[in-house]
């Protein structure tokens, strides 16, 4: 098992229990501690999902021969290959952001074009950047209190960003490199994949209209999927229709007879296996 395949599983083993997925949930907006010492709390009284969360986080952590558990080395590495492309992980950084790291922050859009998405993701970055900047303290222990700004939170999944969409003129001016790099950046980030699941969503739709869409499929639900294998700009044409590609690949895979559906990005990067996950099943 991958470690991202451990943290879906912990996020969806979690999700499945209403008071649990109420208090990750965090709509009142509490801090990260008072978040934390609610689910320790709630833990307490459910022994066996303890139970099944030690058993995966086994396979996050080993027993060093002095006794001690440590972050397993493959865990750290897959870490290291998503700060490659993603610059940060906001949900499970537990201080500020260090220098030279870059805020990864999803965006609100219902494009599908990959190079406008890309450019819409960095200029979401460098406002979360410059707004960090603004309001984070100078003082060192201040400083390392400090947990960010609304809708960009250490221990925080980010929240999408509305940001203005590139002019037309701007994205021709761009050299094929760094179109390159931005198709690249929608793709192959996690913000980036995240972004796109509003696209896609409605490209089904608009092909499948009978269907219903639900954020949370049934534990059981079937899927299917769409996946591509690449390894830097390079692989990508900027020209090519990719997400229309997705929208057309998955809707026909979705059998007769099922009414609704859901979907995520798949995080296999260290594979760098990109693409997203269809559930769908049909209403009881």
């Amino acid at each position: 098992m991958n470690p991202e395949e451990i943290i879906q599983q912990t996020q969806k083993l979690l999700s499945l229990d209403e008071d649990l997925r109420k208090i990750i949930q965090n709509d009142e907006g509490r801090e990260p501690l008072q978040v934390a010492q609610e689910l320790a709390l709630a833990l307490q009284k459910k022994p066996e999902m303890t139970r099944k969360l030690e058993e995966l986080s086994r396979n996050l952590t080993y027993q060093h021969k002095n006794g001690t558990r440590v972050l397993n080395p493959i865990f750290e590495g897959a870490l290291a290959e998503r700060l490659s492309i993603d610059g940060d992980i906001p949900e499970m950084r537990g201080g500020p952001l260090m220098e030279g790291m870059k805020p990864a922050v999803p965006v609100k859009t219902s494009s599908r074009n990959l190079l406008e998405v890309g450019f819409m993701l960095e200029r979401a970055s460098e406002e979360v950047q410059g707004l960090l900047l603004e309001t984070q303290p100078l003082e060192e222990t201040a400083l390392s209190l400090f947990d960010g700004i609304e809708g960009y939170r250490r221990g925080q999944l980010p929240a999408l960003r509305e940001v203005v969409p590139p002019a037309p003129l701007q994205l021709l001016s761009l050299s094929p490199v760094r179109k390159r790099e931005l198709v690249w950046k929608a793709l192959a980030s996690t913000q980036g994949r995240r972004s796109l699941l509003q696209p896609i969503m409605e490209g089904v739709k608009e092909r499948l209209p009978h269907l219903t869409y639900e954020k949370n499929p049934p534990e059981e639900a079937p899927v299917v999927s769409w996946t591509l294998q690449a390894f830097g700009p390079e692989d990508l044409d900027t020209d090519f229709a990719l997400i229309e590609v997705v929208i057309s690949s998955l809707s026909r895979q979705i059998p007769e007879g099922a009414t609704h559906f859901s979907l995520r990005a798949t995080n296999s990067i260290s594979d760098r296996i990109f693409g997203w996950i269809l559930f769908y099943w049909e209403a009881r």
